[in-house]
């Protein structure tokens, strides 16, 4: 994606100034900024947004083949989807079956 980090900042930077006060919503030269300089923002911030989520998916990847290595999670992947599916196996002893808990 491109975008202007600039414009990126200067809205995130009149974002903080309305949070702090509300005031500064009637204020025009911040609503011009906020005009101007949205789709940048937008841009910049579902950049990093799929950035973190790439992040947490790679992590997870990473958990469920380590599960699988363990023999108590089996992951596989759905072709239609594309989702990664995963569920747990118990590997206990037969016996245990019996007792109560």
């Amino acid at each position: 994606m491109k975008y202007n980090i600039i414009k990126a900042f200067a809205y995130e930077i009149t974002d903080m100034l309305v949070d702090y006060d509300l005031r500064w919503t009637n204020n025009k030269v911040v609503e011009k900024i906020r005009e101007h300089c949205f789709n940048a923002w937008l841009d910049w911030k579902e950049e990093r947004m799929m950035d973190a989520f790439s992040k947490e998916m790679d992590d997870l990847y990473k958990y469920y083949d380590y599960l699988e290595s363990e023999g108590e999670v089996i992951a596989y992947r759905d072709e239609e989807t594309g989702q990664m599916c995963a569920y747990t196996v118990e590997f206990g002893d037969p016996g245990d079956e019996d007792e109560e808990y």
